[in-house]
């Protein structure tokens, strides 16, 4: 994910990452340090939505989830190419603000086209971050993360007018290295129908 990140921001192309780290891998007796339930509950929305089932690593790009592309690179470089040159369904802006207090943001989404049933979700995400296993199957190995979601927010895109959503930053978030993404999503198919990025002040 590193590398097409790296890729698409030397080609100026529209490419959002997340890395949802999920909890249920806990109980092997080492806890990733940047795991979410809401992460876990997503993969499941997917899992429901069609009927893909869980994987771990699993690829989903706009909302597809692509169970046999995990190892990939050239892959799903070729899917994200061709999602790419749809136009977006819905043009997503986002503003970002300090404040109003040492640890928050206050956050000004903006976006036209939307579905009236769409929802907003909102996400900071964090790079240069790494974690070394003690046990399973990566034990002893230093692994990097690219993007990896820290905090999530979502609301109905009917009740998120922009005018200002108050998103605190979790401790230890260093703010440098992190960025917020504003995605309008339909929530039956899960496709994400427009996305954006800015970094936190």
């Amino acid at each position: 994910m590193a590398r097409l990140l790296e890729e698409s921001r030397g080609s100026n192309l529209p490419v959002y990452a997340m890395e949802w780290h999920v909890d249920y891998w806990d109980h092997l007796g080492w806890k990733d340090p940047f795991d979410l339930p809401q992460a876990t509950r997503r993969q499941e929305q997917y899992a429901n939505a069609q009927a893909s089932g869980l994987f771990t690593p699993q690829v989903v790009l706009n909302g597809i989830v692509f169970p046999d592309h995990a190892w990939n690179l050239s892959e799903i470089r070729g899917d994200a190419k061709r999602l790419l040159e749809k136009p977006p369904l819905v043009t997503v802006s986002l503003r970002v603000e300090a404040g109003p207090g040492p640890s928050l943001c206050t956050l000004h989404p903006s976006w036209t086209g939307a579905k009236k049933d769409g929802e907003l979700r909102l996400a900071l995400v964090e790079d240069g971050l790494g974690s070394l296993p003690t046990t399973g199957e990566n034990a002893s190995r230093r692994l990097q993360h690219t993007h990896v979601v820290r905090a999530v927010q979502a609301f109905p895109a009917g009740k998120a007018d922009g005018s200002g959503i108050v998103f605190p930053i979790p401790q230890g978030v260093r703010r440098a290295n992190a960025s917020f993404l504003a995605l309008v999503q339909d929530p039956h198919t899960l496709e994400i129908l427009g996305a954006a990025e800015a970094p936190v002040p």
